[in-house]
């Protein structure tokens, strides 16, 4: 019985984060624009933000989205990846 108590709990916080998740995406990228993906990493989606917003609304498509979703999550790995390789290297 608690174990079903426990699952229901983690199920339930899970919607509320996903839930508050889905707002602050919309604030970061307002209807007008091409929405990005949901299950892209948060600072993927502020990078994906960041250019969407440089641009006109209509300049994007939705038929770009594969595109952008690449070019947003290549560079905030790359960016992980640098800073990743520069923290090593000051520990040497």
């Amino acid at each position: 019985m608690a174990a079903k108590r426990k699952k229901a709990a983690k199920r339930k916080a899970s919607k509320s984060s996903s839930s508050s998740r889905a707002r602050r995406r919309r604030r970061l990228v307002p209807a007008a624009f091409v929405q990005p993906y949901d299950d892209m990493a948060d600072e993927a989606v502020e990078l994906w933000a960041e250019v969407v917003r440089t641009y006109a609304v209509d300049y994007f498509t939705n038929g770009q989205r594969p595109l952008l979703r690449s070019y947003c999550t290549t560079i905030v790995l790359t960016w992980a990846r640098s800073a990743g390789f520069r923290s090593s290297n000051l520990a040497e």
